[in-house]
């Protein structure tokens, strides 16, 4: 299974990919990352897990409203 889309939280869209199937497994980029920097990747574990990734906030995909008002929550 492959799909991409957005949600929306806080206001902004955040832009993700989703490749594979089994247990999911979240690629979280560093810095200024984007789902693009783990395409090599995926495409090899996405044959054992279902592996998430996305662009981060006000970057690339993704948009940021307020880069001065938001919140990572635990």
């Amino acid at each position: 299974m492959e799909r991409s889309g957005r949600v929306r939280t806080e206001g902004d869209e955040i832009y993700f990919e989703v490749r594979g199937a089994g247990e999911p497994l979240l690629m979280i980029p560093g810095g200024n990352g984007d789902a693009g920097f783990y395409t090599y990747v995926t495409g090899i574990l996405a044959d054992e897990y279902q592996v998430i990734t996305y662009d981060r906030r006000g970057n690339s995909r993704s948009t940021r409203n307020d880069p001065q008002n938001f919140e990572v929550s635990q």
